[in-house]
């Protein structure tokens, strides 16, 4: 490149690349900006001024394009993303330019009306609509149908005539404030009355979106519970009887969203898992043929740590370095306390942090073994079993996640994998567990990874029933 402006945008990104190249003995050089050699102390300011107006000039276009395609918006005209299925984009010459318009597509927005209409039958849910298309060759624009499609489209007001622009942030993929949503009038495919039947239809087949809803809070095992069949994450589903009562189950999320063809999926009651499951997983981490293991595993880790400590202590130099850099900027005058003063803050918080996590690690010389003995692991069960059967759902989970690395569930067996620094952690913290000060806990998990990032891990892997 003649210039970094075009490979890098942000300022920090910048820093933090040439870093890496200098640590592998890499010169990065832009034709007309070429400073000499690195090791000259000024090269490393001057550049990072080279990146901060390279920031800011991003930021500015950014700004006037955003304005430009709100602008655009305003007058009705499409801003150049992919359409809502059901619709096609036609260039019209406004005299000085072609503009974009939504129109309607005539292959595609039968096939809206079919969802609509099968979908206000109430025979349908949305699995089975996509089956029905998939089933029928009625593509997606070359995809399959999948649940989660036929819901995003029963869910956009587009179809009504009303398309709303800048409703999220592509940044942040938060929604926006309603006040900031511009309104383009489109021609529609539906009614709004139709379009507010399939809001209810859907409202009526969600329980948790009411105030009597069966589910309070996270079921246990979501995020940890994997299908058997496929590796997907078995989520949340629930089925509604006549009756009116409600079951939640696990069922796997490919099986869900795609059908069989993608996975032959499995489901089971969340209560009757949860019960049955919970125990013996409580059992099993903290009997003695699991828990000597790791305590092997650990001290053999234990004794090879200085490869983690030096990549620390590096670490902190580099962040001691940067923070060097800014105060000789600021005191010849190259940078205005406002310049610098977020990102030397920044910059001395991480400092504390990794000074914290060394000072942490080298306190570790040896894991006592005695808290391994029977006597103490037949009393941390017994703790865990009441804090499962009194503490809150977000408890419990936080102390799952501290013990388990991962579930797998095929329909018939559950494999579960235990997190080696977890039980170490609650090994060593019994009077936090008899507090239920799971923070305190938690807290405590990375000061027993020794090697890296990594637990002391031998593979332990146990099938349970």
């Amino acid at each position: 490149n003649r210039t970094t402006s075009r490979l890098f945008r942000n300022t920090q990104d910048a820093i933090n690349y040439r870093v890496f190249f200098r640590t592998y003995g890499i010169r990065l050089v832009a034709i007309h900006q070429d400073l000499g050699p690195d090791d000259n102390p000024a090269v490393e300011l001057i550049e990072t001024i080279f990146a901060a107006f390279d920031q800011l000039e991003s930021k500015n276009i950014s700004f006037h394009t955003s304005r430009s395609m709100k602008q655009n918006a305003r007058n009705g005209n499409w801003n150049g993303s992919k359409p809502p299925f059901g619709y096609r984009v036609e260039k019209v010459s406004d005299g000085k330019n072609e503009k974009g318009k939504l129109r309607i597509d005539a292959a595609e927005a039968p096939i809206v009306k079919e969802i609509y209409r099968l979908y206000l039958t109430g025979e349908y849910g949305a699995v089975e609509i996509a089956k029905r298309l998939n089933r029928h060759g009625v593509l997606r624009r070359g995809k399959q149908w999948t649940k989660i499609e036929v819901l995003k489209l029963l869910h956009n007001r587009a179809y009504t005539g009303t398309y709303e622009y800048g409703k999220v942030n592509n940044q942040t993929g938060q929604q926006r404030p309603r006040e900031e949503w511009i309104e383009m009038a489109i021609d529609p495919i539906i009614t709004s009355d139709e379009f507010e039947q399939a809001g209810k239809i859907m409202d009526t087949k969600s329980p948790t979106k009411h105030e009597d809803r069966i589910h309070r809070g996270p079921m246990l095992f979501t995020g940890l519970l994997k299908c058997g069949h496929c590796g997907s994450q078995m989520v949340s589903a629930a089925t509604k009887k006549s009756s009116g009562q409600v079951y939640r189950y696990y069922c796997c999320k490919k099986f869900l969203t795609s059908g069989k063809d993608a996975c032959p999926g499995c489901r089971v009651r969340v209560d009757l898992f949860e019960q049955v499951v919970l125990d013996t997983v409580l059992n099993w981490i903290f009997s003695s043929d699991n828990v000597l293991p790791v305590v092997r595993a650990l001290s053999k880790a234990l004794k090879n740590r200085s490869k983690p400590l030096n990549a620390l202590r590096h670490r902190i130099e580099e962040v001691q370095a940067a923070l060097t850099r800014y105060q000789v900027g600021f005191e010849q005058g190259a940078f205005t306390v406002n310049d610098v003063a977020e990102r030397f803050r920044e910059l001395a918080a991480k400092k504390r942090e990794l000074e914290e996590e060394y000072a942490q690690r080298s306190a570790v010389k040896a894991f006592p073994k005695e808290l391994a003995e029977t006597e103490n692991l037949v009393k941390i069960q017994e703790q865990l079993k009441e804090v499962f059967r009194t503490a809150s759902a977000h408890v419990k989970k936080q102390y799952l996640h501290v013990l388990i690395e991962r579930m797998v569930f095929d329909g018939k067996q559950v494999q579960v994998k235990a997190r080696n620094d977890g039980i170490i952690a609650v090994l060593e913290n019994l009077e936090a567990l008899e507090a239920g000060e799971v923070t305190k806990v938690i807290s405590q998990v990375k000061k027993w990874q020794p090697v890296g990032d990594s637990n002391p891990r031998d593979g332990t892997e146990n099938p349970t029933s």
